[in-house]
């Protein structure tokens, strides 16, 4: 390869012009329609489920118990902890003024296994109504 030769980016003439590209891109395109299609057209949920709490160790004497959350239909997962929940309570409210954001569950340190459940079905119950709320707000 030749030093002074630019690197090709993605979407550069060369590319444009390939019609492999071009029938790659039509696919992507009508598989993205399709999957909108099927996925937008069902209601979101969010679902809180399986926490779980790292070891203890002397450099971390009290892990956050991270929770399991799980978009339907979009078939996303993804582990959260109670103060990434706290943070998208804070971002709902500073960028839509007026809406009415559900309380979160209480916070507390060195939870037992009997609280975190109940902050787990706090947790799922602050996202269905934020779901609510966002929805009845378009």
């Amino acid at each position: 390869s030749n030093k002074n030769e630019s690197p090709k980016t993605i979407g550069s003439e060369d590319e444009i012009s390939n019609g492999e590209n071009t029938k790659n891109a039509e696919v992507f395109w009508e598989e993205h329609e399709e999957w909108s299609m099927n996925v937008l057209s069902k209601p979101l949920t969010v679902t809180i489920k399986d926490p779980m709490q790292a070891e203890r160790s002397f450099t971390n004497p009290n892990p956050p118990v991270m929770y399991l959350v799980v978009a339907e239909p979009l078939g996303t997962k993804v582990r959260r902890r109670y103060s990434d929940f706290e943070w998208l309570k804070d971002i709902m409210q500073s960028r839509y003024v007026g809406m009415m954001v559900p309380p979160l569950p209480e916070k507390k340190v060195g939870a037992t296994q009997k609280f975190v459940q109940s902050r787990m079905r706090g947790l799922n119950m602050f996202m269905a109504r934020l779901l609510e709320e966002s929805i009845s707000e378009d």
